[in-house]
Parts: C-alpha cells; structure tokens; sequence
C-alpha cells in the first residue's frame, strides 16, 4: 500500500465479506446447476422408466411388430419414441434408438434426448423423450447476476456490521483522544466487550507508567534548575561586589564577561525551571489574562535600543484564560527570539480570529519549511543559527510551545503575513468570553 494511504477495518471487513459472499454465491450457483440438473433427469428417467413399464406389460405377449406399433402410435402425442429389443435384435419401433442395458438411461445427440430402457432382455423397451436444449450462456450470465449482487449485498451488510462490531474500539480511540492528562488512567470503554476492556486496561496502564516516568522527569528537571539557580545568584553577588574594588581595565572587562556569562547561565536556569513546571502552572493558575497588556508589559522592560525596533498593533484585548506569569514567559521569550535575528524591526499583532492569535514577526534570515517543526524541539538550533555568532540555547521556542500547550493552544512558525524575508511565530489561544 503506498505510504500515506490507508482504509479503514470497517472497509476491510466490508471488502473480506462482499468476497467470501461473492465467491459464497459462485459455489452455491454452481451446486444449484449441478443438482438441479441431477434431479431434471432424475424426474425424466422416473418418467421414461414408468412409461416403458406400461409398454412391457401391455405387449409382453405379443409376438408381430403391429403391437409394438400400436404402442408407438398410442406414446407419440406426449412427444414419446418407442424401441422393442428381443436381446440385440431391434423387434420394432424408432429405429434411431439406441440398445441400452436393462434399468440404465443414457442421453444421446449432444444431450438432445433422453432414454431409458425396462424389461427382461428378451423383451426389453427403449422409450425416449426430447430434451429442451440448455442456454448455458444465459445460465452463465444469470450465474454472474447472481454473484454480482450477492457480493455488493454482502460488503453492504458487511460494512454495517464491521460498524456495529467496531463501535467499541471506535469509542475506545475516542476516549484516548480526548484523555485528560491529569487522570490518566481515566480511559472511558465498552467493558461488556472482553477484547476491549483488556485493550483498555493495557493502555491505561501504558499511560500511567509513562505519566509517572514523565512526571518523575520534570521533578528532577526542577530540582536540578533550583539545585543550579543558589549558586549562580551567589557567583553573581560576587562577581558585581569584585567589579566594585579597583581594577586595572582588563581585569575589570574579563570580570564583566564573566558576569554576563553567569546572568545568562541564570535565565537558561529560569526558562528551563518554567519549561519543567509549565503544565503543572496550567492546571493550577485559571485566571482571565489580557494578551495586550501582557505584550506591552514585556515591551515596557525593554532597553531603549530594543524597545524602538518593536512595534505593537492590537485590534483586540486578546483575553485569554491562564496563567499570567507563565502568558508572560511565553511573550518574553517570543520577543527576544525575534529581536535577536531580526536585522529590522519587530511586529507583534494580538487579535481575535478563531481565537486570540499573537504574531511575532521578524525580518531575519527565516526558518527553512523543514525545520519549522523542530524547531519547537528543546535545544534545537537550525544550522544558520550554530553558524552564526549569536548566543543561544535552542530553549526559547520550545518555551513558547510547552506554555501554548499547557493552555490548550499551539504554537507555530508560518512565512510573513506581508510577505517578505523573516518569520512569523503565530501563537493561537483560546479566547475568553465574559460569562
């Protein structure tokens, strides 16, 4: 089956079941011609056998042909034809009729007409009688007819009830979809189905084990971001007191290298304890959060030189419900992403279309089409940013995409909306409406 191309087990079903009826009626066509052939002459045989009975007794005491021509005379009407045997000497009647064997019957000129013959052997009665030709090209059309429509009523029948049968797996693929993650071995089923309820209850327990190994991965992740938060704040608090005492000009610039250094080793620390913890915040902080004022707060914290390149246009509050210090991280990282490959300016756009969408726009060198998806990948870089001499860690949008998500939103890089050089990060919400 070629890649991407796939049928459904309800068509399956259907397509197995149209067959074995399609071939079903084949074989049974094929019977039903068989025997009903047997029992047509049967019938005949029955028939030739009791007439030529009755033509036995009726003559067993002649001996002149003017009997047996009688007879033939008298069987002619019902399209009869009448042959006396004395051993192999043919005594009168049809000449054309064969000498056959007492009790046996035989058809003869391609099937044309049937004989039997009665009666001890020296006087034995050969009687015959016109078959009706058989249209085996009209039997074989009536054959296909039959097979035809036996396979379509069968596949339809089949369909419906592969459905009936599927129903409880298709409800069971419905209840993974819609799993929610804070329970789940919550996984909804048919347990009258045995099949099923052991499907279930194998995935529910897939699920928790890997909820518990990615819940025991986060623990760890934020105990290692705090465990790493205490000692860059004192290695900080020491470098600026150690830049306060006199130094000559280039011990002062290596110790202000190294306290850049640790302020960035202190938000890759910030962002990777907010990524660890970005679900559980979701789940806890339920409040109604304005995405405009959350992008002209993060805005507002600019430097100068930064805040000058960025524009905002909002057609709408953009209320969302959430998490405003999480809303917050997310528009942070999503501006400095922007800023630091934007040659230009950055636009930013809050607005309410199928739900509040935020769009960071940059003019840049862009993110190749096959990238774009990894790079929502922790740590990812694309290969023009490890080229390039810009510091990074591949954390920010992998940021944005975890806080997106834990919203019940996603996130997603598309081209420009006017076109251009660059990329535009969309971010999607959904909206807030006052009850």
């Amino acid at each position: 089956m070629p890649p991407g191309k796939r049928t459904s087990l309800a068509a399956r079903v259907a397509l197995g079941t149209g067959l074995a009826g399609g071939l079903a009626a084949l074989l049974a066509a094929g019977a039903s011609i068989v025997i009903s052939d047997h029992l047509v002459l049967a019938a005949e045989d029955r028939r030739l056998r009791a007439t030529a009975s009755i033509a036995v007794r009726e003559i067993a005491d002649a001996t002149h042909a003017g009997k047996v021509q009688d007879e033939i005379d008298e069987l002619a009407p019902e399209g009869l034809r009448l042959a006396v045997f004395d051993g192999e000497r043919r005594v009168g009647g049809d000449a054309s009729l064969p000498s056959l064997a007492t009790g046996t019957c035989a058809s003869r000129d391609a099937e044309t007409y049937r004989a039997c013959a009665v009666g001890p052997s020296e006087l034995r009665i050969v009687v015959s009688m016109a078959r009706a030709p058989l249209d085996r090209s009209t039997l074989f059309l009536a054959c296909g007819l039959a097979v035809l429509v036996s396979a379509a009523v069968a596949a339809a029948l089949g369909r419906r009830a592969a459905h009936w049968a599927l129903a409880p797996l298709t409800r069971l693929g419905a209840s993974l979809a819609g799993l929610d993650e804070a329970d789940p071995k919550a996984i909804a089923g048919d347990d009258t189905t045995s099949e099923v309820a052991a499907l279930r209850a194998a995935l529910g327990g897939l699920v928790a084990r890997l909820g518990a190994s990615l819940d025991s991965a986060r623990r760890f992740s934020a105990d290692a971001a705090h465990e790493m938060k205490t000692p860059l704040t004192v290695l900080r608090a020491e470098l600026e007191l150690f830049a306060e005492e006199p130094l000559a000009p280039e011990m002062r610039a290596t110790v202000e290298k190294l306290r850049l250094r640790v302020i960035a080793l202190g938000k890759l620390v910030e962002r990777l304890l907010v990524l660890a913890n970005a679900n559980d915040h979701a789940r806890v902080a339920q409040d109604a959060v304005a995405m405009e004022d959350v992008v002209r707060e993060v805005v507002a914290r600019l430097g100068e030189t930064a805040r000058e390149r960025v524009v905002v246009a909002a057609t709408d509050p953009g209320m969302v419900l959430g998490d405003e210090t999480l809303l917050g991280a997310l528009v942070e990282n999503a501006v400095d992403n922007a800023l630091k490959f934007s040659g230009a300016g950055v636009e930013i756009r809050v607005r309410d279309e199928d739900g509040i969408v935020f769009d960071v726009t940059d003019r840049g060198p862009g993110i190749a089409t096959a990238d774009r998806m990894r790079a929502f990948e922790p740590f990812f870089r694309t290969p023009a940013s490890r080229a390039s001499a810009l510091p990074g860690h591949g954390v920010g949008l992998a940021l944005v995409a975890q806080i997106a998500t834990a919203h019940s939103g996603r996130a997603e890089l598309v081209d420009p909306p006017a076109g251009g050089p660059g990329v535009c990060l969309r971010v999607t919400l959904p909206a807030w409406r006052r009850p």
